[in-house]
């Protein structure tokens, strides 16, 4: 973050990139924690209304994100073929 505000008041200053030969700082990004099958059992014990168990359950058991479970529609799910259309994915709308 710093690195970034340094190269902003270089470039005001110097009227050009003065920093283009030098290499961007790598930040790392954490990796989510994953849940067990005992916390993943408690959160759903703990959920009291079946319309939230079943999105938790949906999220959980198909891997979808936040996003993608509010952009589901009822169209969406085919249980004759047990399948989820995902309209709005992490790569953008489908084509």
């Amino acid at each position: 973050m710093n690195l970034a505000a340094v190269r902003c008041l270089l470039a005001a200053t110097t009227g050009g990139n003065a920093t283009a030969r030098y290499p961007r700082a790598k930040v790392s990004t954490p990796v989510p924690g994953i849940l067990s099958g005992s916390e993943v059992a408690l959160l759903l014990a703990a959920t009291d209304s079946p319309k939230y168990r079943a999105i938790f359950m949906l999220a959980y058991g198909a891997g979808l994100r936040v996003s993608e479970i509010t952009a589901l529609q009822v169209a969406d799910i085919d249980s004759k073929r047990m399948l989820i259309h995902v309209r709005e994915g992490k790569t953008g709308p489908a084509t």
